[in-house]
């Protein structure tokens, strides 16, 4: 999966000079979301999968080449070596990460399937990077600000969804603790009006009995 990804930014890249910025963040966007919910056929974990790797990805892109335009005009080429071997290191520490949390067995609960909250995401995400790329940032500190405005709505969103996410879930719960009280109470109703209405039979038939 990772390697999928690094080839299509490798095409992105490449041929990204025939199409406008906006055109490849939006295509690339598409691409990668689409690519996930094949896999997961989750809406919401694919839109945060989607934000994780853009993110790992961009954040690995600014340690190396956005950082180094502080001194170097034309960054050298031992950089892009660099930034593989720590996209395949960050990337396996992601992973072992939320394999340790659990995180993909939150979305297995989840009955709903988040549409709009989706969209909402993966729409800030883009409006982010749109004024990343097409604001004309007069100094390489703005746009190193501009880079890290990107990683912190990232991050944020990925926070903010894991707890909305378990909110749900804490819902979902109490709603289906609810319903089984409900049906305990309801059981426990019509056992009582049945042991009320088999006392009366026996009643009945005991002074049945006791006249015959």
């Amino acid at each position: 999966m990772l390697f999928s990804i690094v080839v299509l930014f490798a095409i992105l890249y490449f041929f990204g000079d025939f199409f406008s910025i906006s055109f490849d963040l939006a295509f690339m966007f598409l691409l990668i979301f689409t690519y996930f919910y094949l896999f997961t056929k989750k809406w919401l974990l694919s839109a945060i999968l989607l934000i994780t790797v853009y993110t790992l990805n961009g954040f690995v892109w600014f340690l190396t080449f956005d950082f180094s335009r502080l001194f170097w005009t034309e960054p050298p080429l031992v950089l892009a070596v660099i930034n593989f071997l720590l996209t395949v290191l960050f990337a396996f520490i992601l992973r072992q990460l939320l394999k340790k949390f659990n995180f993909y067995a939150m979305f297995d609960h989840l009955v709903k399937k988040y549409y709009l909250f989706s969209f909402i995401l993966i729409t800030g995400l883009f409006i982010v990077n749109a004024i990343h790329f097409f604001y004309p940032w007069p100094t390489t500190f703005g746009n190193l600000y501009s880079s890290l405005i990107i990683f912190l709505y990232s991050t944020n969103g990925i926070i903010f969804t894991a707890f909305f996410i378990r909110s749900e879930l804490s819902q979902e719960k109490l709603n289906h603790l609810a319903s089984q009280s409900d049906y305990y109470n309801i059981q426990s109703e019509n056992l009582h009006d049945f042991k009320h209405d088999y006392n009366n039979i026996l009643l009945s038939l005991a002074l049945h009995i006791k006249k015959k």
